[in-house]
């Protein structure tokens, strides 16, 4: 790479993405040039699973879901996007922030079809995990109002949320007072692995 150009580079699948200038150039393991893909991004925020790789504008509102080498399709959001989570069957989950809420959750379909919003009106959004069943979205609340830090999970049905967002939280996990989650992973068979700063 030539020393003045600032790219973001980042491995998914069987590739290494290089992303310069609004241009995503996609390598195989010759290193060879397999693709170029035109983004509309410039400080972007990956995640991958599988042969799903998404890539958002950090603050911004832009949002690709590219499966293998081909962009499958973009999405504008309201709001700045500061998370996003893919999982291996291409389901998406965006956290955005500075809306009238504190948080907002949009999950997307693997065609790119919006499915459901949840809103956390008082609670931050350490992480979010979708489930590789596509069953459950989990989502790492952070409270900072009190005067511990409280971590909480909570764990939505994909399904009825589609329908009824708003009774769709199928469980709560209150984590210890004071313990800081930065991290929640789906693991096989609908477990949750859960990483705070000190365990």
């Amino acid at each position: 790479l030539k020393e003045e150009n600032n790219s973001n580079i980042y491995a998914f699948n069987k590739y290494i993405g290089i992303l310069n200038k609004s241009k995503f150039t996609i390598y195989g393991n010759t290193g060879n040039t397999e693709k170029e893909l035109d983004v509309q991004i410039s400080n972007p925020i990956f995640s991958s699973a599988n042969r799903f790789l998404t890539i958002a504008e950090t603050k911004g509102q832009k949002l690709y879901l590219i499966t293998d080498k081909e962009i499958s399709w973009e999405a504008n959001v309201e709001g700045n996007i500061s998370q996003v989570q893919v999982n291996k069957n291409g389901y998406v989950a965006v956290v955005i922030v500075d809306t009238s809420y504190k948080t907002v959750i949009v999950m997307y379909s693997p065609q790119g079809k919006e499915m459901f919003k949840t809103y956390l009106s008082s609670t931050r959004t350490a992480d979010v995990s979708i489930s590789n069943d596509n069953k459950y979205l989990a989502i790492a609340e952070v409270d900072t109002s009190g005067t511990m830090i409280q971590s909480n999970i909570k764990v939505i049905s994909i399904e009825k949320a589609s329908s009824d967002p708003t009774n769709s939280v199928k469980n709560t996990y209150k984590g210890e007072s004071g313990k800081l989650m930065v991290n929640i992973r789906y693991q096989d068979k609908d477990k949750l692995v859960c990483m705070y700063t000190d365990s």
